[in-house]
């Protein structure tokens, strides 16, 4: 049966002694992978660390469960893998589908937020009479307004519209 010490163990000596994983791994007669392998299901949900030790998932079911960032999304999976008898391969589809599926949420969003910046940006150029573009290198993050001018005098007046515009 799995063990939850040896993986507690193995990480106590990673923080505590500062040991790299090929020393615990010599220390405690293990390969680096299997020590490496064990360190890395300390990420899984609780819930799911203790399916592995109750033999409910095995270390590959574990392993390719780690792919979901999500604890409850791991935690659903393993009793799918519990109650359907699904194998590692049939979990890391499933990672791979939702991993798809949840850039795919990103790049509409990202998306949808570039067409805001490019309409705000055309409304400012239209009310100003200059060329006006926003950057910005995450949606919600900081970034740049870049108001074009072509002379002293068109500063002036975009100054005085902004300016105008304070009270």
């Amino acid at each position: 049966p799995y063990n939850l010490c040896f993986m507690v163990s193995y990480s106590e000596k990673y923080d505590e002694f500062k040991l790299k994983q090929d020393n615990i791994a010599e220390r405690v007669s293990k390969s680096r992978t299997a020590v490496t392998n064990s360190l890395r299901l300390l990420k899984l949900d609780e819930r799911v660390q203790q399916m592995l030790i109750d033999e409910m998932i095995t270390m590959g079911h574990a392993r390719a469960l780690l792919g979901f960032e999500n604890g409850d999304d791991q935690y659903e999976t393993a009793l799918k893998v519990f109650d359907e008898k699904l194998s590692v391969r049939d979990i890391e589809k499933l990672v791979k589908s939702a991993t798809k599926d949840e850039k795919k949420k990103v790049k509409e969003v990202d998306e949808q937020y570039n067409i805001i910046c490019q309409e705000a940006s055309r409304k400012m150029s239209e009310s100003m009479g200059t060329k006006v573009n926003i950057n910005q290198k995450n949606k919600g993050s900081k970034g740049k307004i870049e108001i074009e001018f072509y002379s002293q005098d068109e500063l002036d007046r975009i100054m005085n519209l902004i300016l105008s515009c304070n009270g």
